[in-house]
């Protein structure tokens, strides 16, 4: 490339860069009003970059305490986080930004996404840790009680049920561990838990004949029969099975001794 061209390249490089600049291409630095901080944390959420835009965010708050744009700045925190998948820190954003404004009109919104941040949190096996899906139910029914004309009460409603069911499967995991080890004690504990907990769960027929067998494995026969007058009683038809017949059978020889 001779001395020439390459001089012109330059000069036409020189020159995109003016006409950026003078269209606009406006520095923001940390002492640039409100406005223009959440304007370009905005603009860098839409590019994607979520650390920078989350770092203007904060920037924002911390110069602009007072300003309207602080609550907005905050709130944005826990989107940016929410669209990078980032979910812990968007469940921790989004908490903070209710706790420090509890009135403010998005404060609905942010609770849904406290839910939301914690369902997408919750991991699809039941051996695993349920500890996100106990804080979701926890997020979507203060929603449902605080805000029952929001738009994301219908949401909420429709994953508290599968939350619900996702614990009670919890549940009927850990009793079954215990009593097929036969460590009937603490398989009395969970299927209690769950019988208690989750009344409507597909498991509770089950759970009953497992309590009451349980219960008669540790010497506890009133407690047994208990179990087995609500298993009648509740689910009739399994009486009609081997097992549940023959342990009938003992619990009433154990009552008349």
């Amino acid at each position: 490339m001779s001395s020439k061209i390459f001089l012109n390249f330059i000069v036409r490089a020189l020159l995109v860069m003016a006409i950026f600049a003078a269209c606009g291409g406006e520095t923001i630095s940390n002492d640039s009003p409100p406005e223009k901080q959440y304007d370009e944390g905005l603009r860098l959420m839409k590019k994607e970059r979520y650390t920078e835009a989350v770092e203007r965010f904060r920037v924002l708050k911390s110069r602009f305490p007072y300003s309207k744009f602080a609550a907005l700045a905050a709130l944005k925190i826990g989107d940016a986080h929410y669209q990078e998948e980032s979910f812990i820190e968007a469940a921790s954003a989004y908490k903070i930004f209710r706790e420090l404004y509890p009135k403010h009109e998005m404060a609905a919104y942010a609770l849904y996404r406290v839910g939301e941040s914690n369902f997408n949190l919750v991991p699809e096996s039941p051996d695993r840790d349920l500890d996100s899906a106990t804080a979701a139910i926890d997020a979507y029914k203060l929603l449902v009680k605080d805000y029952p004309d929001c738009p994301y009460v219908d949401d909420a409603k429709k994953k508290l049920a599968g939350l619900r069911t996702k614990l009670a499967d919890k549940e009927d995991y850990v009793g079954n561990f215990y009593f097929i080890r036969k460590q009937y004690s603490s398989a009395v504990g969970r299927y209690r838990h769950l019988l208690d907990q989750y009344p409507d769960s597909p498991y509770n027929e089950k759970a009953l004949f497992r309590l009451s067998y349980s219960y008669e494995q540790i010497g506890e026969f009133t407690k047994a029969n208990e179990a087995m007058d609500r298993l009648a009683m509740e689910f009739p038809a399994a009486l009609q099975q081997k097992g549940a017949k023959d342990l009938k059978e003992r619990l009433q020889k154990e009552t008349q001794q």
